[in-house]
């Protein structure tokens, strides 16, 4: 049974919370899809195609999520790799 602190540390992790954050944008998406259907029917020829800022602002954040998922693992392995470098059996030869 894994501990608290261990739940924390897995459900705060980069992966999982980029995966979250995947899930719920595609959920939100479907749900505006599904409340707001387009009731206009043919588009008319005469008046310029609507452009939606939205798709980019949710492209934005889900390319900010990733970018800050892969920062944020290279700092963990970094220190994971600072601890493990700590607990390494000191060289036969080395002196403070």
């Amino acid at each position: 049974m894994p501990t608290f602190k261990e739940l924390v540390s897995l459900l705060t992790s980069a992966p999982t919370v980029f995966i979250v954050t995947s899930i719920l944008s595609c959920k939100i998406a479907a749900s505006i899809r599904h409340h707001y259907p387009d009731r206009m029917g043919e588009p008319n020829e005469d008046m310029p195609k609507r452009r939606y800022r939205w798709p980019w602002i949710v492209a934005a954040a889900v390319l900010l999520g990733a970018v800050l998922a892969i920062f944020w693992m290279s700092l963990e392995v970094r220190k994971v790799e600072q601890e493990r470098n700590l607990s390494a059996p000191l060289p036969a030869g080395a002196t403070h």
